[in-house]
């Protein structure tokens, strides 16, 4: 019987409280079980982690199309995702439009992750809670 590949997780919202923490559940499973851990942020790179397999993309999503962060992503490997993980949040004051950027966030992640990674793609993980 075949082994599958190992796994590659994206992480949106990874400098967030809940994306890091992803993050670090993610780089203390073996190597052979996930290969890669590509982490996308508006900010710079706020991990403080060392491991080679992480890729962290620094890009506003909400400014970039979509066409701009599959290319960000494919200089990561980005066609290999098998899981995804939407962290991302923007708060606002008025729930009209905190409902309404943060449901762009989060269509952008999806168009972006099918674009790129399509068939490929195992898992997408929403937190729920208040970010829903």
């Amino acid at each position: 019987m075949a082994s599958s590949p190992p796994n590659v997780a994206c992480v949106w919202g990874a400098n967030g409280i809940s994306g890091t923490a992803m993050i670090d559940i993610l780089i203390e499973q073996p190597r052979n079980e996930w290969s890669k851990i590509i982490c996308i942020s508006r900010r710079p790179t706020q991990l403080d982690v060392e491991d080679d397999r992480i890729y962290f993309i620094s890009i506003d999503i909400l400014t970039a199309s979509v066409d701009e962060i599959v290319t960000e992503l494919s200089k990561a490997g980005g066609e290999t995702i098998t899981h995804v993980y939407h962290y991302t949040y923007i708060e606002k004051k008025d729930e009209n439009e905190l409902d309404e950027i943060n449901k762009l966030l989060f269509q952008k992640a999806l168009d972006v992750t099918v674009k790129i990674a399509g068939k490929q793609i195992k898992c997408v993980s929403l937190q729920t809670g208040y970010k829903v």
